[in-house]
């Protein structure tokens, strides 16, 4: 998917999965496009839009933010993300994600958002990354009735 299909994406979705790299690339402001669309159609007060994430993901969310800004800041953004976000234990999703991780060569914390989203039933959004490669994507779609997204900046 490209920037200018992100807003569509979201606007047909009322819940979504987010991948650490999508949080990231926001909290990061790696793109002015995809930052404005973000706070415009999820991060506003107006917004009824629910990202759901699992603790894998902001264990890693913590761990990237605290290696860059240190372990208050990356507390603090932690924080205020748990009331922001809808968060799945773990245990729910683990006998899933193992299982992912021992299919496909991608990364556990990847395996854990895919895990997510098929257990909710709603669709993941992943930036662009290597390790998650179209074919892989489309057999875990058709194996596990899986939506995933992946954006490309």
């Amino acid at each position: 998917m490209k920037i200018d299909e992100l807003a569509m994406f979201i606007d047909n979705h009322q819940k979504i999965v987010f991948d650490s790299g999508v949080l990231l690339a926001y909290i990061q402001e790696e793109n002015e496009n995809f930052t404005h669309i973000m706070d415009e159609l999820v991060f506003s007060e107006k917004s009824e839009k629910v990202v759901i994430y699992n603790q894998l993901t902001i264990t890693e969310i913590f761990y990237i933010h605290c290696r860059i800004n240190g372990v208050k800041k990356a507390t603090m953004l932690i924080n205020d993300m748990r009331s922001m976000f809808e968060i799945l234990q773990i245990d729910s999703l683990h006998t899933l994600a193992g299982e992912l991780k021992c299919r496909y060569p991608i990364a556990l914390s990847d395996c854990f958002s895919i895990a997510s989203g098929i257990v909710k039933n709603i669709p993941v959004l992943f930036m662009k990354e290597k390790e998650l490669t179209k074919k892989i994507q489309e057999e875990i779609e058709r194996d596990y009735n899986a939506n995933l997204a992946v954006l490309a900046l």
